[in-house]
């Protein structure tokens, strides 16, 4: 079953050790419209790629993206988390553009969005010839020229980092799609639902 999520909207990263303290956060945001939730690689470690069916028992019909970072066996970390039932992966710091193509096919082939975090402004020249779904990007390298370059390839943007309400209004007028979030922003959750 392919899920589809609409833009722009927040992603919650469930950055815990323990499943059941994830399973918790989740249960108490009590399956909120635009929110996604993001199996973080720390859960991931810890629990095992389990935790997105464990997450799923709660929110069945959630959006969840899995976490991968660093992959070391593309192909097969693509099949694990598609095996997993995650909706979307997000993967980092790809040496080379072969990599990344090779990502994006993992993907494709698993039925799973490719998100791209990037740490880099200038990781979007790499990304022209591949086009992940989303790329994400912290809010102190994220700018209005990559959002539009972004756009202009059809690629959408994330934003991580984000603390202050007028920063989300900000991003959200220069076309931000997705707001990454973690467990000590959820007490503004229902504010930044507002806003984006």
């Amino acid at each position: 079953m392919i899920r589809r999520i609409s833009f722009p909207h927040v992603q919650l990263s469930l950055n815990f050790k323990d499943v059941e303290d994830a399973k918790e956060l989740v249960r108490a945001i009590k399956r909120k419209p635009k929110v996604a939730l993001e199996a973080s690689t720390l859960l991931i470690k810890s629990e095992g790629i389990i935790c997105v069916s464990l997450l799923r028992e709660e929110w069945p019909d959630a959006f969840i993206i899995a976490n991968m970072g660093f992959l070391s066996d593309i192909d097969l970390e693509c099949e694990i988390v598609a095996e997993g039932g995650a909706d979307g992966m997000i993967a980092s710091h790809f040496k080379s553009t072969e990599d990344l193509k090779a990502f994006i096919r993992g993907c494709e082939k698993g039925k799973l969005l490719p998100y791209l975090d990037i740490d880099s402004p200038d990781a979007i020249t790499m990304v022209k010839e591949v086009k992940p779904y989303v790329i994400i990007l912290h809010r102190e390298t994220l700018s209005a020229e990559i959002v539009n370059k972004a756009k202009e390839l059809g690629i959408k943007v994330g934003v991580r980092g984000i603390k202050k309400l007028e920063e989300v209004r900000n991003w959200v007028e220069k076309g931000v799609d997705v707001f990454v979030i973690g467990k000590d922003m959820v007490r503004s959750l229902d504010v930044f639902l507002e806003t984006v």
